[in-house]
């Protein structure tokens, strides 16, 4: 029901806080959506550290994914082949930082930055 609801929502020019808050709805219920189908290994949570790889090398990952949950810039280092920086949302945990899903690299993935604050996923 409530991916019916985020359905018929109309565009917005903007990310107004409701438009924010309904994607955020449709993203938690889309998780949950998989979870209960047995979608495959989802694992994942909430870091505060740098330093460590987030992701080992997994030759069978489906895919992962990070968002910023902080107010800085925070790095995101495939392997040594290139980074990507993520930039910071308008408040702490508000949702709107950066986010990065893929689908294709199966290395090493780690973030960098300061006072670093972030939400992953790895299927």
């Amino acid at each position: 029901m409530a991916d019916k609801t985020f359905d018929t929502l109309c565009p917005q020019d903007t990310d107004s806080e409701y438009d924010l808050r309904a994607r955020q709805a449709q993203s938690v219920a889309e998780m949950h959506g998989r979870m209960a189908q047995g979608g495959g290994t989802l694992v994942g949570g909430l870091r505060t550290s740098a330093g460590t790889p987030l992701l080992e090398t997994a030759p069978g990952r489906r895919r992962w994914g990070v968002q910023n949950l902080g107010t800085t810039v925070i790095t995101v280092v495939l392997g040594g082949t290139g980074a990507i920086d993520l930039r910071g949302g308008s408040a702490a945990d508000a949702g709107d930082g950066g986010r990065l899903e893929d689908a294709d690299w199966k290395g090493e993935v780690w973030v960098g930055g300061t006072g670093v604050r972030y939400c992953w996923f790895e299927e």
